[in-house]
């Protein structure tokens, strides 16, 4: 009688278990045939405030003015100068991101600004091997592309000072091409990014190096820039105007010994053009 009351009982435990399996079986393959969608949710409004919450949770400003930080412009076919604005204190320099070429990179390690400088070890950026640049990356020292770095960094504000290294015999349209893609490689790996991208440094009237710069070229070049910016939708920065002397050469005080790259005193002014165009305000 007892036994066969266990062997009863054991066959109940088993069939209970046989059934458990099958429900877990059914469920795996129900999940393995049908997608699966995520949370569908639709932006809400905080109707306590001006703020629209998205769907990823962020929360921005229905005010453009009050929300610069999410906004770029989208290109449309004209050029858009920085306009001059009122003056910005140093936490807004100290915010930015810069891409420099020989020409500013100086500024890494100058002290005058807290924000990331990114540049290769020697600082040289040659516009015809745009795609294989590295630079070095402040967060770890590491060497890695300005676009691997955009996508890590995903600053509020980079500003772009490239163009004067190696363009002898680099055509316009060479130029044109590489700079377009290295700035819409960049916006795609960090959306929210607003650019401004600078005239390029320029030489001094003396300056006699194999390259072949002078006003007339860059003059030139900066006209490649100012296309570029177009068809890209990023700021433009003339820096002609609060570098150059009359003669449209660069400024002696404003040089380091090579004619070429800025010192000290042209970084100081470089970063006063930037507080003083400043982009929130564009």
């Amino acid at each position: 009688m007892f036994k066969r009351l266990k062997e009863l009982k054991d066959l109940l435990w088993a069939a209970a278990i046989a059934l458990a399996l099958l429900f877990v079986f059914g469920g795996f393959l129900v999940s393995a045939i049908l997608p699966y969608h995520g949370d569908r949710t639709r932006p809400v409004m905080d109707l306590r405030g001006d703020r629209i919450e998205t769907e990823n949770g962020e929360k921005s400003s229905k005010d453009p003015a009050k929300n610069a930080q999410t906004l770029r412009l989208e290109a449309d076919g004209t050029l858009h100068p920085l306009a001059e604005t009122a003056a910005a204190d140093q936490s807004y320099l100290d915010a930015l991101c810069f891409l420099c070429d020989s020409g500013y990179v100086h500024l890494r390690g100058s002290g005058l600004t807290a924000g990331q400088i990114w540049s290769s070890e020697s600082g040289q950026l040659p516009m015809g091997t745009s795609g294989d640049w590295t630079i070095r990356y402040p967060g770890d020292a590491s060497f890695i592309s300005p676009v691997r770095a955009a996508s890590v960094a995903r600053p509020d504000y980079l500003i772009i000072a490239i163009g004067s290294d190696a363009l002898t015999d680099l055509s316009r349209d060479d130029f044109i091409r590489n700079y377009t893609a290295l700035i819409q490689d960049i916006l795609s790996s960090s959306k929210k990014t607003s650019i401004a991208c600078l005239s390029i440094c320029p030489v001094t009237a003396s300056y006699v190096g194999a390259d072949g710069l002078d006003k007339d070229k860059v003059n030139e070049v900066n006209g490649w820039i100012k296309t570029v910016c177009t068809q890209t939708g990023v700021y433009y920065g003339d820096l002609n105007a609060t570098l150059c002397g009359d003669d449209g050469y660069l400024r002696s005080e404003f040089s380091d010994s090579s004619g070429r790259s800025l010192n000290s005193t042209g970084l100081k002014a470089l970063l006063n053009y930037l507080a003083v165009h400043d982009l929130r305000a564009q």
